[in-house]
C-alpha cells in the first residue's frame, strides 16, 4: 500500500521529467534552423604601427618610436610623461590636412595616415604635438 501511495505521489515529478526531456530533444533536433550569430575569426586583423610620429618639415625628418626614442634630426628618448602625453596627443589626430609643406605621419585603427600643414596654419592638435616638440628641444 506505502508503494501505491508513494508512485501517485511521484507521478507530477515524473511527468515533468519526460516533458523537460522532449523539449530539450526537440531544441537538439532544431538546432540547424536557428540563426546563430556570425563567427568572426580571431583574432582580428589589426594595425601595428612602425612609429609613434613622424614628422617631415624643410630642414629635415623627424621620428617619435613606439617606445619614445625620438631619431632624425635630433637623437634623445622621450621621458614616460613626455611620451604617455606625446602619444595622447596623437590619438587625438584625424586625416585630413589643408595642405602645405611641413608632413605629420601618424597611425590609427584604420592605418597609416599623412596631414601636410604649415606651421602657422596647423590645427590645435598639431599645433599641441609642434609645440610640446620644441619644448623638449627636438624642434
Amino acid at each position: 500500500m506505502q508503494n501505491g501511495a508513494m508512485l501517485k505521489r511521484n507521478i507530477p515529478e515524473f511527468l515533468a521529467a519526460i516533458g523537460m526531456a522532449a523539449l530539450l530533444l526537440f531544441g537538439y533536433a532544431s538546432r540547424s534552423s536557428m540563426p546563430w550569430p556570425r563567427h568572426y575569426p580571431t583574432p582580428r586583423p589589426r594595425i601595428e604601427p612602425h612609429f609613434l610620429l613622424e614628422l617631415e618639415n624643410p630642414k629635415g625628418n623627424l621620428r617619435v618610436g613606439n617606445q619614445g626614442e625620438v631619431s632624425g634630426m635630433k637623437q634623445g628618448r622621450l621621458a614616460e610623461t613626455d611620451f604617455n602625453d606625446l602619444r595622447l596627443a596623437a590619438q587625438k589626430l584625424h586625416p585630413g590636412s589643408p595642405g602645405g609643406s611641413w608632413k605629420l605621419r601618424f597611425y590609427d585603427g584604420k592605418g597609416a595616415h599623412e596631414i601636410s600643414f604649415d606651421p602657422g596654419r596647423a590645427d590645435p592638435e598639431v599645433r599641441h604635438i609642434l609645440d610640446n616638440l620644441r619644448i623638449l628641444g627636438y624642434l
